[in-house]
């Protein structure tokens, strides 16, 4: 709430950051996965960013 009334631009930015990673969890999971070299293969992620809202 503090942020929110003291810099309500950066609390816009994390709001929809937020909503990015939540909407993309499971392949950020699955890229730092692949990155940690936990599987040996590399493979392309793609991150859905979904369109602004007005």
């Amino acid at each position: 709430m503090m942020m929110a009334v003291s810099n309500p631009e950066g609390w816009q930015r994390v709001r929809e950051d937020s909503l990015l990673v939540e909407a993309n969890r499971d392949r950020i999971a699955a890229c730092q996965k692949a990155a940690s070299g936990q599987e040996k293969t590399q493979k392309p992620y793609v991150i859905t960013v979904p369109a602004e809202q007005e």
